[in-house]
């Protein structure tokens, strides 16, 4: 990391990611098993290229928490808050409700006039529906713990030791490039880079000192 600042500069670091990729396994070292590789995430200036990346809810969330059925539509939606912080949203009267909102009021009347707010049948707070059909997902945080490692068995396995998998790639190249930029990667190792970036249609630059690296590339 030392070194990158060098290159980049400090204020250019945006992220320490945590990329869980192996199962909890016993101590035979003396030392605590090693789990996870890092991924140090750097901008080379203020207007680097931002794409939101979404992960599938787990197991149970939908059901949990999308549990409300809207009568109209038929769709299910969860019911979230309309308030914010006193000192942080503005204080004012709505519907004879006296609160610190989210939302101005030329909203809160659109909301409700376009069927998305939920009255509790006890309660005078209206909340807001947030359609489950209308959710691309649980938003990607910097602890990655739903890409496994490569397979032996898997088809993408080039049997090169350092080889990440292609769904590690792919999201790092989706969240920081747009079709038709230039990605690089010049510790190619396996490959893997250029080859999601093929698919995924990016032009590429790869290099490696190794020549079982250029081999496997």
């Amino acid at each position: 990391k030392l070194v990158v600042d060098e290159v980049f500069g400090v204020s250019r670091f945006l992220n320490h990611i945590t990329w869980k990729r192996s199962t909890p396994r016993g101590n035979a070292r003396r030392r605590y098993p090693e789990l996870a590789d890092f991924i140090l995430f750097y901008s080379k200036g203020d207007a680097n290229i931002w794409n939101d990346q979404y992960t599938d809810y787990r197991d149970g969330y939908v059901d949990k928490y999308y549990s409300y059925k809207d009568e109209p539509t038929g769709k299910m939606f969860q019911p979230t808050s309309l308030l914010g912080h006193v000192g942080v949203n503005p204080v004012y009267e709505w519907r004879g409700i006296t609160k610190p909102w989210r939302y101005p009021k030329h909203r809160l009347e659109e909301l409700d006039r376009d069927g998305k707010l939920y009255w509790p049948e006890r309660g005078e707070v209206p909340r807001l529906k947030r359609f489950l059909d209308e959710q691309k997902g649980v938003p990607i945080q910097s602890l990655w713990d739903d890409i496994p490692p490569v397979n032996s068995q898997a088809i993408e396995d080039t049997k090169y030791a350092t080889q990440k998998p292609e769904a590690l790639l792919e999201r790092i190249i989706k969240a920081s490039s747009n079709e038709g930029d230039l990605v690089a990667d010049f510790f190619c190792g396996s490959g893997t880079m250029a080859a999601v970036a093929e698919r995924l249609g990016r032009k590429w630059i790869v290099s490696d000192l190794g020549k079982f690296a250029i081999h496997t590339t």
